[in-house]
């Protein structure tokens, strides 16, 4: 709870920022002759990011091999803290490797295709290495508008306890894909707040139950998160 503060006050500040900024280009460009600086040039060349920000609560779905049933579990919303280095490949498109970890507490009552219902508790975590493309649109402002995508792989982190006594405690790793949006707004020359919206699905994954859980497959779910960061061009 004290990091989800933490976060939550670090996206507010940044948002509180980037408002504060765009106002006071907006006011400069309103005012009749006054000689106006330009705007900061956009990024080029590299840059590092770091950000986080709010994961939204999101819903488990996997298989249960033994008895051969399909099972579904609810997690609270959550937080996303993370990094990327990337490099312009073209002036408007540019590639990065992100690194980032999601988590979440598991919300209560688990519900089984076989009429069954439990309780989970405890929460999951998600470690993400992503390869993305992001396409920035030119405004011919301080603000640039983003959109893409990447590939890559998550390591699943469980550590969920059933009220029958079973848990779910051994990572694992799948494949997973994301889609985002966001906009840029250039603070300096080398320095841009980044405010973005991030889906990341994870498909078919396998997890090992003990103390009588059942080992479960095709476990699927999507991260969905609003996130603030800083971008730093070099």
């Amino acid at each position: 709870m004290e990091k989800m503060k933490y976060v939550l006050a670090a996206t507010t500040l940044a948002v509180g920022v980037a408002l504060a900024g765009g106002s006071a280009y907006a006011a400069d460009i309103a005012q009749p002759g006054v000689v106006q600086a330009p705007a900061p040039a956009a990024l080029a060349g590299s840059y590092v990011s770091v950000f986080g920000g709010y994961a939204f609560g999101n819903s488990v779905s996997a298989h249960a091999t033994q008895g051969s049933y399909n099972v579904s579990t609810p997690y609270n919303g959550g937080y996303i803290i993370g990094g990327a280095i990337g490099t312009h490949l073209m002036p408007n498109l540019r590639g990065e490797v992100e690194v980032s970890y999601v988590s979440h507490g598991a919300s209560g009552q688990s519900f089984a295709s076989s009429g069954g219902v439990g309780t989970a508790t405890g929460s999951t975590s998600t470690l993400y290495l992503l390869g993305n493309l992001w396409y920035d649109i030119d405004t011919g402002s301080a603000f640039t508008p983003y959109l893409g995508g990447g590939l890559g792989a998550a390591v699943l982190m469980p550590n969920v306890t059933l009220d029958s006594g079973g848990t779910y405690n051994s990572d694992a790793v799948a494949f997973a894909a994301q889609l985002g949006a966001g906009i840029k707004f250039q603070l300096a020359d080398n320095i841009a707040l980044d405010l973005g919206y991030r889906a990341k699905d994870v498909f078919n994954a396998s997890l090992t139950g003990s103390g009588g859980a059942s080992n479960v497959t095709n476990v699927n779910y999507i991260d969905q998160s609003v996130q603030a960061g800083l971008t730093f061009g070099f």
